[in-house]
């Protein structure tokens, strides 16, 4: 009938009107959420070559400054040492000697920490570095460190370097155990990072929002790779981290 079909008409009309509203609305919401999720890593990107910039700056103020101030006392106690002065009084000089160079030793850590100048010389040697600077406060590092692995640009390298850093930090902190493994390698045109302890460990899904391993996967956003973490309680932790190698 004529009238049932102008009905008809109608609600068809009406539904496509409904479905397409609908889809644009749906459209809309992926859009904004996809340009939220874009300004969110822009700002983490950009917070992240904020920190490695005002890192860098301290660092090598501690290193030429600080440091050489320190260097400039040492040898003038080193004078007043030789002088004509009683035993009691030169003791408490070497004393106060061995104090500075304690501080030196601390300031030129910490320096290295924020701006690690090994990196000029590659990720490899950098890595090598690192493990040493641990090994001489107590964490045992198992290496396999392939100096010919990485191929990758500086901004790479200082990614991969502070995971490690920060990845051996937690473990002499949290791990409860004084030895770890570090590995860097090739595979499937990759460079791969991976740290590794026998500690705590903890629950894997309770670390997926935790601010370390944002930062972890932030940094190899920036650097287009990805990272990831696998823990269980009393069986350790490994952060696994890799980079995509640019032909």
């Amino acid at each position: 009938m004529p009238g049932n079909d102008g009905l008809w008409t109608f609600f068809i009309t009406g539904a496509l009107t409904v479905a397409v509203a609908l889809g644009a609305m749906a459209a809309f919401l992926v859009l904004s959420q996809r340009r939220t999720i874009a300004l969110h890593r822009r700002y983490a990107q950009e917070l992240l070559r904020a920190q490695e910039a005002e890192r860098a700056h301290v660092g090598r103020e501690l290193h030429d400054d600080v440091v050489q101030h320190l260097a400039h006392l040492g040898h003038d106690l080193e004078v007043i040492e030789t002088a004509s002065v009683d035993d009691e009084t030169r003791a408490r000089l070497s004393a106060v000697q061995g104090e500075l160079d304690d501080v030196t030793h601390t300031i030129r850590k910490l320096s290295h920490g924020l701006h690690p100048s090994s990196l000029s010389f590659g990720l490899g040697p950098a890595l090598d570095r690192l493990i040493e600077t641990f090994g001489e406060e107590g964490l045992t590092i198992t290496p396999e460190v392939h100096q010919g692995a990485t191929g990758l640009d500086k901004q790479a390298d200082l990614a991969l370097f502070r995971i490690a850093q920060e990845s051996l930090r937690n473990i002499r902190r949290h791990a409860g155990v004084d030895t770890a493994e570090l590995s860097l390698r090739r595979a499937d045109g990759q460079v791969v990072l991976e740290v590794r302890d026998r500690g705590k460990g903890f629950q894997s899904h309770a670390a997926r929002s935790g601010i370390g391993l944002h930062s972890i996967r932030e940094r190899m956003a920036l650097v287009g790779g990805t990272a990831s973490i696998s823990s269980q309680p009393g069986r350790g932790t490994t952060i696994r981290a890799s980079v995509p190698i640019q032909h």
